[in-house]
């Protein structure tokens, strides 16, 4: 199973290591692939009131994953994002601060990206 924008069957490229096999196009005719079922974060989540924390390491497909998350970014309290393309910093600082999160940094490819805690009642949600 793979978590992608859209629900489906997509490529998964097999690499060397392991470790570092993403999903690839649709159009790819690279060997080395296997068909995989997709789903979205949304799908994923949907029973889930509110999450804790969401680790993507997604071998460069960062927004592939965040398009499918559009309805639960409201219940993410906290991402921990690995970012591959640096070329797309920019562009994921602002999505990600544009959907009410605050943002720091941990080195240069590693993002935590939280939204401070409620006061509801009295108490921290």
């Amino acid at each position: 199973m793979a978590v992608a924008a859209a629900e489906g069957t997509r490529q998964l490229g097999i690499m060397p290591q392991l470790s570092e096999s993403k999903l690839l196009s649709q159009n790819s005719t690279k060997n080395g692939l296997t068909t995989v079922q997709a789903t979205t974060l949304d799908s994923l989540l949907s029973p889930y009131q509110e999450i804790d924390l969401v680790k993507l390491d997604v071998e460069g497909a960062e927004y592939d994953v965040l398009e499918g998350a559009t309805d639960s970014m409201r219940k993410i309290r906290s991402w921990m994002i690995e970012l591959h393309d640096q070329a797309g910093k920019s562009k994921l600082q602002s999505y990600m601060a544009t959907n009410g999160y605050n943002l720091i940094w941990l080195d240069q490819g590693h993002l935590f990206a939280f939204r401070q805690p409620e006061l509801s009642q009295g108490r921290a949600r």
